[in-house]
């Protein structure tokens, strides 16, 4: 479901001028202050942050949750940023293949 869920709302009247595509239209890193990009669609792995999952929760709405409270510490702290980037020592074709994933390095 993910990329047609990512294709219907990057030609969405409502996102199409204000959101771009992690890494494949920003390149490595976060698009600049003042380009129009409000939204950054980045692919991301729910199983990334460890949790308990909550009595009465499924296991994949724990993940999500603590997915987004995680990331959005790190927003709060301004280390979210860091996550955009290249990792260190890659090669620069390495920024031409699809496979990234926010925050694995």
């Amino acid at each position: 479901m993910g990329l047609p869920v990512l294709e219907w709302l990057r030609s969405h009247p409502a996102f199409e001028t204000i959101s771009v595509v992690w890494p494949f239209e920003t390149g490595p890193a976060l698009p600049p202050r003042g380009s129009g990009a409000r939204i950054v669609h980045a692919e991301v792995y729910p199983s990334l942050v460890q949790h308990p999952i909550p009595v009465g929760w499924c296991k994949d709405q724990a993940q999500v949750v603590a997915l987004a409270h995680h990331l959005a510490r790190l927003d709060a702290s301004n280390d979210l940023k860091a996550l955009f980037a290249a990792p260190e020592g890659q090669p620069p074709e390495v920024l031409d293949e699809e496979g990234w994933i926010l925050g694995v390095e």
